[in-house]
C-alpha cells in the first residue's frame, strides 16, 4: 500500500487503510487439506494419485491467487478522497471524492461478523456501484470515512 503515498495530492494525508481479510485463504487451505488427507489415506493407489494431484494443483493455484489478492488489493481513506486499488499485472485505481459517495452498503455473513470481514458496496453520485469484496473490518472503514465527510462538511459552513 506504500505505492499510493506517491500519488497523494497537495495537502492530502492518509487517514485510514484497510485490506483484504485473511479469510481469502480458507478455501485454498481446505482444498490443500483434502489433497493431503487423500494422499495419507490412499497413498499411491491407482486412481487416487490423479485426484490428489488435481486437488493439490487447484489448491496451490487458489492459494497464489488469494495471496496476490491480499497483497495488492486495498482501500485508503485520505483527507480528500477514498482510493481503491487492485491488481498486480493489470492495476486499477479508483479515486472517489468523499462528497461523491452517496450510499455505504455493508454485507457481512455470520462468519464475517465473527472474523471482522465483509463486502462493501459504495454508490457514488453518478449512480455507479463499486463492490469491494472480503475487506477487513468494513464497519470501521465506513466510520472513519463518515467522520472525514462530517469534518469536511462542518469546515465549509
Amino acid at each position: 500500500m506504500s505505492l499510493h503515498k506517491y500519488n497523494l495530492i497537495t495537502d492530502e494525508a492518509i487517514i485510514h487503510q484497510t485490506y483484504v481479510h485473511m479469510f481469502v485463504y480458507v478455501m485454498p487451505m481446505i482444498i490443500l487439506s483434502l489433497a493431503a488427507v487423500n494422499f495419507f489415506i490412499f497413498g499411491f493407489e491407482k486412481g487416487y494419485v490423479l485426484l490428489t494431484y488435481i486437488l493439490a494443483v487447484i489448491g496451490v493455484i487458489l492459494y497464489i491467487r488469494a495471496l496476490m489478492k491480499r497483497i495488492k488489493h486495498g482501500l485508503i481513506i485520505t483527507s480528500k478522497r477514498t482510493i481503491i486499488h487492485t491488481g498486480i499485472f493489470s492495476k486499477k485505481m479508483i479515486d472517489i471524492r468523499h462528497n461523491n459517495i452517496n450510499i455505504w452498503f455493508i454485507k457481512q455473513s455470520i462468519f464475517g461478523q465473527i472474523f471482522k470481514y465483509g463486502d462493501l458496496i459504495l454508490t457514488v453520485s453518478s449512480g455507479a456501484a463499486i463492490h469491494i469484496n472480503g475487506i477487513y473490518n468494513p464497519i470501521e472503514f465506513r466510520q472513519k470515512s463518515l467522520q472525514i465527510i462530517d469534518k469536511i462538511t462542518h469546515d465549509r459552513f
